[in-house]
Parts: structure tokens; sequence; C-alpha cells
């Protein structure tokens, strides 16, 4: 129990962050990111969910489109602005999230099965 209660606040801090709120606006807007900024957005990540990025890659190989789309799940971003910032259709990032919960879990699952899988990861 306590080390939830010191995640939720470390989350809470974070997700309050002028760091973040900068990152979801150019996110929200459809601005693609750099290499580096992809880097920084795993080093956030880190910082409150120390686990998630190794859990994550352990999990299957993965290609980039997979892993920055788990990311972007773990960041709360909506769907569409994950297909958005990816370059990619709405529908394309739904079957990369029900895609990789067959791979993980050998069934089907919505893509909803799979957000809440990545969320609940290094929680």
């Amino acid at each position: 129990q306590p080390v939830r209660l010191a995640i939720m606040a470390d989350e809470k801090r974070f997700f309050a962050s002028d760091e973040y709120e900068a990152l979801h606006k150019r996110i929200i807007s459809g601005q693609q990111l750099t290499k580096q900024e992809w880097t920084d957005v795993e080093q956030m990540l880190k910082t409150v969910y120390p686990g998630f990025t190794i859990q994550l890659r352990g999990l299957l190989p993965m290609s980039e489109l997979e892993y920055q789309t788990c990311l972007l799940i773990k960041l709360r971003i909506q769907p569409k602005d994950i297909a958005s910032v990816l370059i990619r259709d709405v529908s394309t990032i739904s079957t990369v999230r029900s895609r990789l919960y067959n791979k993980v879990f050998g069934k089907k699952g919505s893509t909803k099965d799979w957000d809440n899988f990545i969320l609940s990861i290094g929680a």
C-alpha cells in the first residue's frame, strides 16, 4: 500500500508538471517527436515508473511503432492523438493495440484491454 501511494503521488506530480504539459501540447497538436524527444519521453516514464520500459521491452520483440504506441498509452495520450503524432490512421493504432494484446496473451482482447494492461505495468 505505501508503495502504491508513493507511485500515485509521483504520477500526480508528473502529470501536473510543466514538462508533461509541454509534451502533451506538442503531441495533441500532431507534431512529430524527434529522436531526442522520444528519448526524453522514455526518461520521463523511467522517473515515474522505474521498471516500465524494461518490462515492456521484455514482453516480446516490438516494432518502433508498437513501442512508441505503448509509451504514449502510458502517458495517457488519446488514440486519435497517438495516430496523429505517429502519422498513422486511428484504425492502424487500434489494430496495433489489439494485435499486441493477442501476441502477449494468446487470445483476443479489445484495445481497452491492452491500454489497461499497459497502464498496470510498473504501477
